[in-house]
């Protein structure tokens, strides 16, 4: 694979998007364009793509999760990686997973109400055993959990703030508009891509004080 097809695919495993992988390209190399960049500036953004959690799989380890659960049970894995409870986010590891807990293969998980929703509630059970409530919380931000991106991001909040980790500004609210970049007085301001951007930059610091 090219060094601009694995960076591609990176940024894309990664739930980065167009605008900010230009503002990380800038912060490695100056350049905002992967054209304009040199091989070793290429290489340098594949490294720090590689810091952040990506893992370029062999053609033997990649399984696309295929049917209609596929999303959402990829949505719960990455969930749990920005929660730092899994190490690994790549559907592989997600695969491994659910077999070894429900003895399905993927075709089934992915495809049967049943049994997807035996592999949702096992991711989902596995992530609240380690971090604590997420889905089912109940308190000061209760206003923003109408989507579950909120309320991953907020569960982020609580774990950095029982760490002593919180970035600033210290106030989520005025995180949240800090990172999609104008003013937020309401949960209906923000899109699912928004907090996608969130819980991204949470996810970060999140695996670094649970980690190192």
């Amino acid at each position: 694979m090219s060094a601009l097809a694995t960076i591609h695919t990176g940024l894309k495993t990664l739930g980065i998007d167009q605008e900010d992988a230009r503002d990380l390209y800038q912060h490695i190399t100056g350049k905002r364009s992967l054209r304009a960049m040199t091989p070793n500036e290429q290489h340098w953004v594949i490294e720090e793509l590689r810091r952040r959690g990506f893992k370029k799989a062999s053609n033997r380890q990649q399984k696309r999760l295929e049917g209609k659960f596929g999303p959402k049970l990829q949505a719960l894995w990455i969930a749990g990686w920005n929660l730092g409870v899994f190490h690994d986010r790549t559907d592989a590891a997600l695969i491994a997973f659910v077999r070894r807990q429900t003895g399905l293969d993927a075709l089934r998980f992915l495809r049967h109400d049943d049994d997807a929703r035996a592999a949702i509630d096992g991711i989902k059970g596995w992530i609240e055993r380690e971090v604590g409530p997420v889905w089912s919380r109940r308190d000061g931000l209760i206003s923003w959990h109408k989507s579950d991106g909120a309320k991953v991001a907020s569960a982020q909040w609580s774990l950095l703030s029982q760490f002593g980790a919180l970035p600033e500004p210290g106030c989520f609210i005025r995180y949240v508009a800090h990172v999609v970049g104008r003013a937020v007085t309401s949960p209906d301001d923000l899109t699912p891509r928004d907090w996608h951007a969130v819980m991204n930059q949470l996810g970060e610091r999140v695996r670094k004080v649970r980690h190192g």
